[in-house]
C-alpha cells in the first residue's frame, strides 16, 4: 500500500514523518521545508513480510530508501539465505536508475517494512535545487559502488571456487571425470590440428578392492591420494592429470609418442610401487602396484575410442599379473 507523505503527516503525529526522513542521510543538512513540494511526490510503500519491492528483470524507476524494517537481496533463484541485506537508511536503485539497466536480482521485505520511493523526476529536481542533497546523493552512490564492486568480487570468488570444486576430486585434489571427458577431446583436437603425436595413460590400482577390505575405508582413499601424488611427481607440468573412476586414473601427455609415454609410465609404476602408504598420526600400510595401460593417438579417433583402448591395455597388464605396462 502506498501513501503520500503529505497524507502520513495529517496524521496524529505529523512531526513523525518530517524527522525520519530528516535522519536519513540522504537528507542531512537539507532544507526539508523548501522540498517540501518535491517530497511530497515521493510515495511511502508499506511492505509486508515475503513482499517483494523489485523482482528480477523488472525495471527500475525510482530510487529506493528503506525508513524501516529490513529488505533482503536475492540473487535468482532465490536461495534460503540472502545475497545481501539493505537495512534502515539504505537506499537501492540508484546506479540501475541511471543505467536503465533491469534489475538482476529480486528484493523483498524480511519483515514488515516502509520504504519510500524517489521517482527519477523527482530525483534530478532535488539535485537540482540543493547542493547538501546533491553532495548527500553522490556520497551515498560512491558508498553503494564499493560495497557492489564487494559482492561482485565475493560472487565471483565463489563462482571460480564453484568451478573448481565441479572439475575436481575431493579425495586426490586431481581433476575429476567431468572435467577429463572435456579436456581430452580438447587435446586431440589439437593434436590433430598441430599433427602432433599424444598419447593417453591410465593407470589401474591393483587389488584395491581387497586392501580395503583389509585396512579399511580410511586407509583406501589414503591409497587414491597417494597415488595421485606419485602421478603429479611423476610426470611433466604440462601433462592432464585426472581420476577416471573408483580406483582408475588417465594423464594426457600432449606432444608426446608411445615411447616418451612409455618412459612416462614406468616412471609412475616405479612410483607407486615403492611408496608405502602413510596415514597421517597413525600408521604406515605396505605399498601397492598398478597396471599401467598406454595408447597413443592414432589418425582421427573421438575420446571414447582412446578411453576403451587404454581400459583393454590395462586389462591386459592385469592379466599378465599386474603391475606391469602394456599396450
Amino acid at each position: 500500500m502506498a501513501t503520500a507523505i503529505s497524507e502520513v503527516i495529517e496524521n496524529e503525529v505529523p512531526g513523525k514523518i518530517s524527522a525520519e526522513i530528516a535522519a536519513l542521510g540522504l537528507f542531512v543538512g537539507v532544507d526539508l521545508e523548501g522540498l517540501g513540494g518535491y517530497l511530497d511526490e515521493c510515495p511511502m510503500l508499506d511492505l509486508h513480510a515475503g513482499e517483494t519491492l523489485i523482482g528480477a528483470n523488472e525495471p527500475v524507476n525510482s530510487l529506493f530508501l528503506l525508513l524501516d524494517g529490513r529488505l533482503n537481496v536475492h540473487q535468482p533463484p532465490k536461495m534460503e539465505a540472502p545475497n545481501s541485506t539493505i537495512e534502515p537508511g539504505e537506499a537501492f536503485g540508484e546506479v540501475l536508475l541511471f543505467s536503465q539497466e533491469p534489475c538482476q536480482m529480486d528484493v523483498i521485505a524480511a519483515i514488515d517494512s516502509r520504504v519510500m520511493a524517489i521517482k527519477e523526476e523527482t530525483l534530478f529536481a532535488l539535485i537540482n535545487n540543493s547542493d547538501e542533497f546533491t553532495r548527500n546523493f553522490l556520497f551515498m552512490t560512491i558508498q553503494n559502488l564499493r560495497g557492489a564492486e564487494a559482492v561482485a568480487r565475493e560472487r565471483q570468488q565463489m563462482q571460480d571456487r564453484f568451478r573448481r570444486e565441479t572439475s575436481t576430486d575431493i579425495i586426490t585434489g586431481l581433476h575429476n571425470r567431468r572435467w577429463l571427458d572435456e579436456m581430452l577431446t580438447r587435446q586431440i583436437v589439437r593434436s590433430s590440428n598441430d599433427d602432433e603425436p599424444m598419447c593417453v595413460i591410465m593407470i589401474d590400482i591393483d587389488g584395491y578392492n581387497s586392501f580395503g577390505d583389509v585396512f579399511g575405508e580410511v586407509a583406501s582413499e589414503q591409497v587414491l591420494y597417494t597415488t595421485g601424488q606419485m602421478l603429479q611427481k611423476s610426470c611433466r607440468p604440462t601433462d592432464l592429470l585426472a581420476r577416471f573412476d573408483k580406483d582408475r586414473f588417465i594423464a594426457i601427455l600432449p606432444d608426446t609418442d608411445s615411447e616418451g609415454a612409455w618412459n612416462a609410465g614406468e616412471r609412475i609404476r616405479d612410483a607407486i610401487e615403492n611408496h608405502c602408504i602413510e596415514i597421517p598420526g597413525e600408521c604406515i600400510l605396505p605399498p601397492v602396484t598398478a597396471s599401467i595401460g598406454i595408447v597413443e593417438k592414432e589418425a582421427v579417433v573421438g575420446a571414447e575410442k582412446l578411453i576403451a583402448l587404454a581400459v583393454s591395455a590395462v586389462k591386459r597388464a592385469k592379466e599378465r599379473g599386474g603391475n606391469q605396462l602394456s599396450q
